[in-house]
Formats: structure tokens, sequence, C-alpha cells
């Protein structure tokens, strides 16, 4: 888990400079030591309205020379069949670490000439409701979006739209009436994405944590069950 944390922060820290350069990626180590001192995480709960039971074929994307498509995997053999299929930076561990503990994860992998890539990846959960580090069981027919990422590579391409929209045929095709997914507030890019295409949002949580969590507040959960009530 370390050693992809590492990862995925290189990651970002490559899309920082090629997107921003050096000031960028300045900005982004003062802001981490600011936060050994004092933190404060303020986000939007957004949710998408799933109708309709027909299944639906999950997105695809075209391009000149490659085709991406958008797959759910559920179980281990999938993750590993496929994984020995795609050229990938990394190995499939922190994949095969969610699933194990129930997650679905829905791979954006694109195919060319050469082969097929990874390009991107989301680990979402069914029933479950999680953030800031605390989780709790919700209704059996809601989806949990908990992390999507794009590789580095692939910024602008349609790839973290693509995910979403395999993860709401996912809910179209097994009966799951809410997309819920947890957003910062100051990301307004991502913010602006989902409302566009059709999530709303329905509450913020927020964490004020001081000295690494010596000090900290968080929203009460009951507050946190009442916006997901008015939902219901």
């Amino acid at each position: 888990m370390v050693i992809a944390t590492i990862k995925r922060e290189w990651r970002y820290l490559v899309y920082l400079y090629r997107g921003s350069g050096v000031i960028e990626i300045i900005r982004h180590i003062a802001r981490k030591l600011i936060t050994l001192i004092y933190e404060r995480q303020v986000e939007h709960i957004t949710v998408r309205r799933v109708h309709g039971q027909d299944p639906v074929e999950p997105g695809r994307i075209e391009g000149n020379n490659s085709t991406t498509d958008g797959l759910s995997v559920e179980r281990l053999e999938s993750l590993h069949y496929m994984w020995s299929e795609i050229s990938h930076l990394g190995s499939s561990d922190n994949l095969t670490n969610r699933l194990q503990r129930g997650a679905i994860v829905f791979l954006a992998i694109r195919k060319t000439g050469s082969g097929r890539q990874l390009v991107g990846y989301g680990i979402f959960q069914r029933g479950i409701f999680w953030v800031h580090g605390r989780a709790a069981e919700v209704s059996s027919d809601v989806l949990f979006s908990r992390y999507i990422e794009v590789l580095a590579e692939y910024p602008g391409q349609r790839v973290f739209q693509l995910i979403r929209e395999t993860s709401i045929e996912y809910c179209k095709n097994h009966g799951l009436k809410r997309l819920y997914s947890v957003v910062p507030t100051n990301n307004r890019p991502s913010i602006q994405a989902l409302t566009w295409n059709g999530d709303e949002v329905v509450g913020i949580v927020e964490r004020i944590s001081i000295l690494r969590g010596l000090y900290r507040w968080e929203t009460p959960w009951e507050r946190i069950e009442a916006a997901l009530r008015d939902v219901d």
C-alpha cells in the first residue's frame, strides 16, 4: 500500500510538471508541509440518480488509431487474466487488495495496433459510504465512488468520463439506484463536470486536523446520514 501511494504521488507530480511546471510542484509541496500543522478538508457529497434497468453496453472512446473501452471487474481471476494481457505501470497489487475487500474496479483499456494499455481505473463499493477514513453501511442499491485515477500520460482524453459512464451503466445493469461521490469543494472542474452530467450536490462534510490529528473535528455522522436520507 505504501509503494502504491508513492507511485500515485509521483505520477501526480509528473502530471503537475507537464501541466504547470516547477512552480506548481513547489506549491503542492508547500501545501503538504502546511498540512503537517493544520489541515482543513471540505467536500461536497454528490449523487447521481440512476433511472432505467435495461442492460446497456459500457462506454467507449473512439480515437484516430485506437479504441478505449470501459470494463468492470469484480473477480480476482478476471483481473489477473486481464493484467497478463495489457502493458501497464506498476503491478496489480493495489487493485487485487481492493477486490479482496469487496470493491468493484472499473478499468479504461486502450486498444492500439501494438496491444492494450491501461489508461485509468476507478475503485467503487456497493452498499458503503466512505468519507475521511470513516465508512458506514448504506442501502444495497447504492454504489460509492471511492477513487478514480487517470494515468498522467493521458490527460484531457475523456478517460475520467469513460470510467464514470461505465460505472453508471453498471448501476443500470445491476439494479443500483444511486451513485455517490465525495469531491473537494475547491475542485471546481470536477464538480462542474459531475453536475453537468446529472449529479446533484446534496451535502457537505468537513474535517479539521491540527498537528497531524492530535486535535480533530469532523462533521457528525448523523448529519451525513440526514443528507443521504434526503435523497431517498
